[in-house]
């Protein structure tokens, strides 16, 4: 029997996967109802 392999949380797989279950947890909210802040931020749109 084989030991399945280490979680790697940095995997383009399982960061993807990371990043949509935080997604799916936040409010939806319109663009230009956010408040601003400085730096480049980080934007997802789907």
């Amino acid at each position: 029997m084989s030991n399945p392999p280490a979680f790697n949380p940095l995997d383009k797989q399982n960061l993807g996967e990371s990043i949509g279950l935080a997604l799916s947890r936040c409010p939806l909210a319109p663009l230009n109802q956010l408040s601003k802040f400085k730096g480049a931020g980080i934007c997802a749109l789907y």
